[in-house]
């Protein structure tokens, strides 16, 4: 999953980000994720999927599972068996992962990856662009070898990289190994799913459920080894600095630790020992309570899973600060879990965090705060509707009432992801929003999109050169067809985002407070007319 802060803005449009010091320079493409936009509530149009193919490690009837962009493109990966343009509309057989212009939202015939034996899972890009990670329970890419379960492949032509290999493997049993998530940190692609071993080249190494390979290579990190038992990962996601991972799903135990390693657990990136010192996680109903998703901001952890539940814990204690839930609202005020469903996917756009779900009726905050059901009934608290897309305040966990997407379906959304044209894309099993047809792919862009349905170009060609106390920058000029009003310049030194530190109208600038020896990321962005 990928975590970023943005601030608001009109409608920029990410570049490539450049990390640059005044003592050496790295060129490092990346998309920037776009800005909390007042999105529409009803979808724009784009092309869809069909088709579900059967898996043996999944039994959910969800065509998309996973969502990923660089730059204009939106890569799509899941179940399906076939594209489409839409309603009526041409049809490609290209099944489990495929590329689509962001901008336009049709597919993007020349990305033509060769995925065989199962589904995609999981999408994630290398912090340069170079690389398209994928994660499934697919057997291999086009055949080759070390290639079951994980694999990158190359984000223009879907072409398996042969550089780099890591395959997974369950050696012991008949099941296929697959890996349900990834997520790049600090140098390595950590990976999350149901295997015992990855196999890189000559490295073989037993990784029980989680492990980090080396971004260039594929080669597994034999000192990060935390065993995970009793069932399968879900959902991983690091720490904002790094130093943890939390990772969830419906294990029971981590490093034999029953009571820190249920379901929920917070590992140290250090050592992959638990993190110390830290509240037990306790899900909503012992006897189930799997959870499928993960996302950590800079103050809070957001915990998704079964019986209807969304927990918000501190993100350094790990104490439940709040808790939501879906179901339905009895003329008696009673709580009751008919009627709701479970949340299912979280990702962090902006200072925004969305939880999606197979709920299709009320979302409950309760008025006590942080109790789980069913000590929150009878007056739990206050209702509203809900139509499988909730948002969040990253910051506080606070939900954003008046956000609110109209779709309807069956299970719901199991991707979101932002683009880099200020729009929500969501994937999963979904047939309509705001009464348009959708092949289980929505776009959600801001309000202003019908009016000027053309967004700028993002700005290509980032290049940087030092003086002795300063960067210059320079960029090419992005097109639109309403026109660039000009270039907002984002800078940070921990390789996130930043923030803004001008706006220009020239393709140049120059920074003059950098200081020597400070490795800098830059982006820059165009503002539509």
């Amino acid at each position: 999953m990928v975590t970023a802060h943005r601030p608001p803005s009109r409608r920029p449009i990410a570049s490539l980000l450049l990390a640059f010091s005044l003592l050496s320079a790295l060129v490092v493409g990346a998309t920037a994720p776009p800005a909390s936009a007042e999105l529409s509530d009803s979808s724009e149009p784009v092309g869809g999927v069909a088709g579900i193919m059967a898996s043996q490690s999944n039994n959910f009837q969800s065509p998309v599972w996973a969502l990923e962009t660089i730059g204009d493109t939106m890569y799509v990966g899941g179940k399906f068996t076939s594209t489409t343009t839409g309603q009526g509309g041409q049809t490609t057989n290209q099944a489990a992962l495929a590329a689509m212009d962001s901008r336009t939202g049709q597919w993007i015939s020349t990305f033509q990856p060769d995925v065989r034996g199962g589904s995609v899972f999981a999408i994630t890009a290398s912090p340069d662009g170079s690389r398209l990670f994928i994660g499934g329970d697919f057997t291999s890419i086009g055949g080759a070898a070390d290639t079951a379960g994980l694999a990158a492949v190359d984000p223009t032509t879907g072409a398996l990289d042969p550089t780099w290999r890591a395959g997974l493997e369950r050696p012991w049993t008949t099941d296929l190994p697959v890996a349900r998530s990834l997520d790049v940190n600090n140098g390595w692609l950590y990976v999350g799913g149901t295997f015992t071993h990855v196999r890189s080249g000559s490295s073989y190494q037993q990784h029980l459920r989680v492990a980090r390979v080396n971004l260039n290579t594929g080669k597994p990190d034999a000192a990060f080894d935390p065993v995970i038992s009793g069932g399968g990962v879900w959902d991983i996601d690091p720490s904002p600095d790094g130093s943890r991972l939390y990772v969830v799903g419906f294990f029971s135990s981590v490093n034999g630790d029953a009571d820190y390693g249920d379901r929920f657990t917070a590992i140290q990136t250090s050592d992959g020992e638990l993190v110390p010192g830290v509240e037990e996680f306790v899900p909503n109903l012992e006897q189930t309570g799997r959870q499928y998703a993960v996302v950590a901001t800079d103050s809070k952890v957001f915990v998704a899973g079964e019986e209807h539940l969304l927990q918000v814990l501190d993100g350094t204690s790990l104490t439940r600060e709040q808790v939501y839930y879906t179901g339905t609202n009895p003329d008696s005020g009673v709580w009751a879990l008919s009627g709701g469903g479970d949340f299912q996917v979280l990702e962090q756009v902006g200072d925004r965090v969305y939880a999606g779900c197979h709920c299709w009726s009320q979302h409950l905050n309760p008025s006590t705060g942080a109790e789980l059901f069913p000590t929150v009934s009878p007056n739990p608290g206050v209702w509203t509707p809900v139509r499988g897309l909730l948002t969040y305040d990253a910051n506080t966990g606070d939900h954003l009432v008046d956000v609110t997407f109209d779709m309807s379906g069956a299970s719901g959304p199991w991707a979101i992801s932002g683009s880099s044209d200020d729009c929500l894309w969501v994937g999963g099993q979904m047939t309509r929003s705001g009464g348009n047809w959708n092949g289980n792919l929505a776009r959600f862009c801001d309000e202003s999109f019908a009016a000027d349905n053309e967004r700028p170009s993002a700005p290509k060609g980032l290049d940087a050169d030092a003086g002795a106390s300063e960067i210059t920058l320079s960029w090419l000029e992005s097109t639109d067809d309403t026109g660039v009003t000009g270039y907002q310049i984002y800078r940070s030194t921990d390789g996130s985002l930043g923030t803004i530190i001008d706006t220009v109208t020239d393709l140049t600038y120059t920074d003059t407070t950098a200081t020597a020896g400070t490795t800098y990321t830059y982006a820059i962005k165009a503002i539509d007319a």
